[in-house]
């Protein structure tokens, strides 16, 4: 077998077509026929019907937990998260989290370094200082 030592990043198909989706939805400020195509062939290949007749809002909906369950699992989540503002169905689990989830997840924190280097500078909202 053949190794390489460089590093390789795979994306899936379904990854793509979702953010094809994703990025149609956003651009036109709402879905075009290219959207539901894109988003209908992952749900098609599922065994899922076809989505239709969808605003601006329910197409972003559609398109968060679609790639929620296509990607499951993939390492997708948080970025998801942080892009479509869901934090808060982290507060629905009867679990205690050791991180607040809340709208602080939004923001990184900015590094150490950088406040003392820029004093300027100030933390992003709910990260110590």
């Amino acid at each position: 077998t053949l190794q390489s030592k460089l590093p390789i990043s795979a994306l899936r198909y379904a990854d793509v077509l979702l953010m094809a989706a994703e990025a149609d939805n956003e651009v036109n400020n709402g879905p075009s026929s290219n959207a539901y195509a894109w988003i209908n062939a992952v749900r098609n290949r599922a065994g899922i019907g076809d989505l239709s007749g969808l605003d601006y809002s329910a197409f972003k909906e559609a398109v968060f937990y679609e790639r929620r369950h296509e990607l499951y699992g993939e390492g997708y989540s948080w970025m998801d998260l942080k892009r479509f503002n869901k934090f808060s169905l982290f507060n629905n689990v009867s679990r205690t989290l050791v991180t607040s989830i809340d709208d602080h997840l939004n923001y990184f924190p900015i590094y150490e370094v950088e406040l003392i280097t820029n004093p300027n500078m100030t933390q992003n909202p709910g990260w110590p200082e």
